[in-house]
This record gives C-alpha cells, sequence and structure tokens, in this order.
C-alpha cells in the first residue's frame, strides 16, 4: 500500500483557512499558504487542542488559540509557547487535482 493518501480536492480549502482530516488514524491540519500546501499534526504538543477547530493562520503563522501557541506551518517549528515541542509535518503533493499527504507506513 502506497504511503501517499488522499485526503481531498483542493478546491476543499484556501489559503489562511485550516482543513482538519483524520487519515489511516492520524489527525491532520492542512492549510495552504501562499499557494503552498502544509500537512500538520491537528494536535497542539501543548494541551493537545485541534488546530483545525481552534486554530488559525494569522500572518502566516498558525496559532492554537487554546493557549497562544504559535507554529511555522511548513516546517512545524515552534515560535512561540507555552507549547515546548514543534508539530509534525508531512509531505504534501497535488496530483491530477487531489490533495495527497505521504503518511509513515504500518
Amino acid at each position: 500500500m502506497s504511503p501517499w493518501h488522499v485526503v481531498g480536492a483542493p478546491e476543499e480549502a484556501w489559503d489562511g483557512h485550516l482543513h482538519g482530516e483524520r487519515v489511516a488514524g492520524i489527525d491532520l491540519v492542512l492549510v495552504r499558504v501562499a499557494g503552498a500546501w502544509h500537512a500538520l499534526s491537528d494536535e497542539c504538543t501543548h494541551a493537545g487542542c485541534l488546530l483545525s477547530e481552534d486554530g488559525e493562520l494569522l500572518d502566516g503563522v498558525l496559532i492554537c488559540n487554546c493557549h497562544g501557541s504559535e507554529f511555522v506551518p511548513a516546517s512545524g517549528e515552534l515560535v512561540m509557547g507555552p507549547a515546548d515541542a514543534p508539530l509534525e509535518t508531512f509531505a504534501v503533493r497535488v496530483v491530477e487535482g487531489r490533495v495527497e499527504v505521504e503518511l509513515p507506513e504500518g
């Protein structure tokens, strides 16, 4: 089985919109920033809030509104806590109009 999983068509999300998706048992948040797609773990590393429900994208930064942690969508890098760890990221590609995310096999 391929590690690439279809998560939807590009029309289902747009710049600045957070889109939550559960794929192969993994909760993901997808976002498109300036035309580039990013897939990250949907759970904030601070208190486990779902970014797709409690987050927003502001000036290119993914913000968890539960407690204010901030992350870089492209790398998952932590910009500001209270979280003390980055978000896990996953490769994204668009093939024949569908967004696909590469997940670990297993």
